[in-house]
């Protein structure tokens, strides 16, 4: 969609997971830097949700919460923080992210967002804490 609206053409959208990979786009032209970053915005965004989602769910239900934080804490940080790696490797958007913007930009947002991503997860898995009990000792109701 980023790339579209910023006037880049798309030769082939893959949806499905392929040899090449668990789905894909393919530019018919090099597409601008925002079209790159686009899933990358979108993964801090999924995970921001899912880290208030997951602090809101009941301890009873369970089986929501395991799927909130599969799906929208684990598997957007996932996919950033294995792009950003693989992209010294095997080049891809990161890697266009960074001749682009430049590699000061594209660490810094790569390497803060993968410590927020740490941070997050270990909140929605630690326990909430609990809530000191106030008494009242020696006063009397009105």
């Amino acid at each position: 969609m980023a790339g579209l609206l910023a006037g880049a053409r798309i030769a082939e959208f893959v949806f499905w997971p392929t040899a090449r990979g668990w789905g894909y786009v393919r530019f018919a032209t090099y597409p601008p830097w925002q079209a790159l970053a686009a899933p990358y915005v979108v993964d801090v965004v999924c995970f921001s949700l899912g880290v208030w989602l997951c602090r809101r769910i009941p301890r009873r239900l369970h089986w929501l919460w395991v799927n909130a934080a599969v799906v929208l804490v684990a598997s957007p940080a996932i996919d950033s923080i294995y792009n950003y790696f693989m992209a010294f490797t095997r080049g891809g958007d990161v890697a266009g992210i960074l001749m682009k913007v430049g590699p000061v930009v594209t660490h810094s947002w790569f390497l803060t967002t993968t410590v927020c991503y740490l941070l997050g997860s270990f909140r929605v898995v630690r326990p909430p804490a609990s809530v000191p009990q106030v008494t009242t000792v020696g006063v009397q109701a009105p």
